[in-house]
């Protein structure tokens, strides 16, 4: 009896052995396909900003030498598009990074005036439009905190400006700190998230809809905010506002003094 015992407990432990062995392999294999995907799509990006370049040089020097008023015009659309897949360019390489090769350089900043330069594109951002933007600030004066100010800020400016193209007429920021974490929570007024992008909309290349490829949004920009939050020890989450049902992303991004 005592033996058959010892023969199944050694059975079960051997199927364990099995079933951690196959997924670790499994983990193993998914790691690897992810990162050379990764690895993939920057160095596609990479390649494609070498033609853009060239193109936008030509365009500038094409735009120096012109007099006639309409190739002008082209030559500035030009040099306005290609600005643009630049832009892209760039964030998509930025996203395909994962996290060892994605890097952050963290300064001493003051925490406010990083905030009044997001006030202000965000309302450059907002232009002539009809939108409302609320700014409740509840963070002190004086609070220093390190983050790479650069890469945060365009996290947070990706969002936002996904959050005015969606909604209806109000757009808000509120800021706080609370158990040494300082809070950033964008709301709108829109529709808010669908059921399967408050699952998906951090994922690479997620749009939601098809059209929205077609006026300028490419699946990117949350996908970067995520991994810019990430690098700081911070978290993004995506919900629906409970009071307006509005799209409604919340940032947690430890304190940091020194």
């Amino acid at each position: 009896m005592q033996n058959a015992y010892f023969i199944e407990h050694q059975r079960v432990m051997d199927s364990l052995d099995s079933l951690r062995y196959s997924l670790k392999k499994s983990l193993t294999i998914q790691f690897e396909q992810e990162k050379n995907k990764g690895e993939q799509i920057s160095a596609l990006a990479h390649d494609i900003k070498i033609p853009i370049t060239v193109i936008k040089g030509n365009a500038e020097l094409l735009n120096l030498t012109q007099k006639d008023e309409k190739a002008l015009d082209f030559t500035n659309e030009i040099m306005e598009a290609t600005g643009e897949i630049e832009h892209y360019t760039q964030l998509l390489i930025d996203a395909s990074k994962n996290d060892e090769t994605f890097i952050i350089h963290k300064e001493k900043n003051c925490i406010n005036e990083f905030l009044s330069i997001i006030e202000k594109d965000t309302l450059s951002s907002i232009g002539n439009s009809n939108i409302c933007f609320n700014f409740n600030n509840k963070i002190p004066d004086e609070l220093i905190f390190n983050i790479d100010c650069m890469s945060m800020k365009r996290a947070l400016m990706n969002i936002i400006i996904n959050a005015i193209e969606y909604t209806k007429d109000v757009l808000t920021l509120d800021t706080y700190l609370k158990d040494n974490l300082a809070y950033f929570i964008i709301t709108d007024s829109g529709d808010g998230f669908s059921p399967e992008a408050l699952k998906k909309a951090t994922e690479l290349f997620y749009t939601g809809n098809k059209s929205r490829s077609q006026t300028g949004h490419y699946g990117i920009g949350l996908s970067f905010a995520n991994k810019v939050i990430k690098a700081h020890n911070g978290k993004l989450n995506i919900q629906n506002d409970i009071n307006t049902g509005g799209g409604q992303v919340i940032i947690s991004l430890p304190i940091e003094l020194d």
